[in-house]
């Protein structure tokens, strides 16, 4: 997988800078430019530079890194399941990786703070963090 999206990117990589050069060849007169009308265009040039830069970021960086991320997740669930299922039974080694990600989404909707003592009975440990937490920013470290 890693090896696709290094050769896809390599055979995007030039088309997509000679757009982005091109635009930007082309917008950077406006940008700096000095006269009637120059600061109405400015600030709409500075926008579609930073737009372009930012999406130029996201499709060569940020998607393949999030592509590859998900295929990397996909290949250690199959293989918790295999190996679930080669210890017992196969329909558990289904449920419970569900019943793990439900629980997941759940902390992270409602949060980890005050929501954790109920659903694992951690409020001790919270406390104690928080504790150490407060002794810590009170003694300067």
């Amino acid at each position: 997988m890693a090896l696709g999206l290094v050769t896809k990117n390599a055979g995007r990589l030039r088309p997509i800078l000679m757009t982005i050069f091109a635009l930007l060849a082309g917008m950077l007169p406006v940008a700096i430019g000095q006269g009637e009308g120059a600061e109405f265009y400015r600030s709409l040039v500075i926008a579609i530079i930073g737009g372009t830069i930012t999406s130029t970021l996201l499709t060569l960086v940020v998607a393949p890194t999030f592509y590859d991320s998900i295929e990397i997740t996909h290949d250690r669930a199959i293989a918790k399941f295999h190996a679930r299922a080669a210890r017992g039974n196969a329909l558990i080694a289904f449920v419970q990786p569900l019943l793990e990600g439900l629980l997941a989404l759940l902390l992270l909707r409602w949060g980890i703070g005050w929501r954790a003592d109920w659903f694992c009975g951690a409020g001790h440990v919270l406390e104690m963090f928080r504790r150490q937490c407060a002794s810590r920013l009170a003694s300067g470290c």
